[in-house]
């Protein structure tokens, strides 16, 4: 009796560990993702975010409405209202797989639609891992198995199509391929090391691994002098503001020299630890840190000291943008710290 293979679909597979489709974009969401949203500690992280800047509102309004009147009170908050609801329409829809729907719906004729999916469907592969199941899907066809009955899982490298395929082999000597082909991404192996363990056997094509690019000398070379022009200008507009005069922004400069490392880090996405860990960690203190510094060097300009009171006395559109970017900036920086550890957990394997 094969007890290793389900032999039925579930309703609910319980919480998701790990999912890869190569059926979807970059932009896609499964069903099985959609279903396991509220299971997601970011989801509640941006609900947070959201219900924040609600309460600042009703705050906003009801002190605007006792010193101003109602229908002024309106007309100052208005503003930031419509920022919120922009804001939130793009989270929760986000989450909630719209835009992949949206995606969909905007390839191919009505008429061809149906058609369409069929074809998709036929030749997805995937693979979803949860705590308790392992949810494989050949050409379509999906098999659910015992995930407590692995012993042993394989990843054996494809060259020329630079990704892996997965072999699961089980306590009763069964074993189990997966089409899909899991990306040659370090942080997508590390995924799957968090969840097996000393079960996880990575085949690489070299006894020593070797990081692989299509990129050639000039390819990187060329863009990375180019872009090493604004970590110049930065630099320069930084010292001006020291020996020449304060008013050239000293912002302009830090903004300059992280935009510069960031591209640095794009042109150089072969290197794992600068595409996973360096990059997200400048995008996110970028988003952390310059919304706020730009409303405080316009509160200088002014002649305005940028206080508390000051800052949530009206729910404005920029305020509502620095609170929100700089969650935005917080998360990111928290993947990236999470990342690197990580890294430093399974450098060795």
């Amino acid at each position: 009796m094969d007890t290793f293979r389900l032999g039925c679909e579930l309703s609910d597979y319980g919480r998701l560990l790990y999912e890869y489709d190569d059926s979807l974009g970059m932009y896609g969401a499964s069903q099985q993702r959609l279903k396991a949203v509220f299971r997601n500690p970011v989801f509640y992280y941006f609900s947070l975010i959201i219900v924040m800047l609600v309460i600042w509102f009703v705050a906003s309004l009801i002190f605007n409405i006792v010193r101003h009147g109602f229908l002024a009170s309106i007309g100052m908050n208005i503003g930031g209202f419509i920022t919120l609801f922009v804001i939130s329409l793009i989270v929760f829809s986000s989450f909630g797989g719209v835009w992949s729907k949206l995606l969909k719906r905007l390839i191919g004729k009505k008429e061809n639609k149906q058609e369409m999916v069929s074809i998709v469907e036929n030749k997805r592969n995937a693979i979803q891992i949860y705590q308790d199941w392992l949810v494989i899907t050949n050409l379509g066809i999906v098999e659910v198995y015992d995930i407590h009955m692995v012993e042993k899982v394989r990843l054996s490298f494809i060259n020329n199509k630079k990704g892996y395929h997965m072999a699961f082999y089980a306590v009763n000597g069964v074993v189990k391929f997966a089409k899909v082909k899991i990306p040659c991404q370090r942080y997508m192996i590390i995924r799957l090391q968090k969840i097996f363990g000393d079960k996880l056997v990575v085949e690489r094509p070299y006894k020593k691994f070797v990081i692989q690019t299509t990129k050639s000398a000039r390819d990187i070379i060329l863009p990375i002098a180019f872009v090493s022009l604004a970590i110049i200008l930065g630099a320069g507009l930084i010292v001006m503001h020291y020996l020449v005069s304060q008013s050239v922004p000293i912002i302009l400069g830090i903004f300059f020299i992280i935009g510069g490392v960031a591209a640095i880090c794009g042109i150089l996405d072969f290197i794992p630890i600068l595409k996973d860990v360096v990059l997200p960690f400048l995008v996110g203190a970028v988003f952390f840190g310059f919304p706020y510094m730009i409303l405080y060097t316009t509160y200088n300009a002014n002649g305005l000291e940028l206080t508390a009171s000051r800052f949530f006395q009206v729910f404005n559109p920029i305020g509502v943008a620095v609170i929100f970017l700089g969650g935005l900036g917080l998360l990111f920086i928290i993947k990236a710290i999470k990342t690197l550890i990580e890294y430093i957990k399974y450098r060795g394997k």
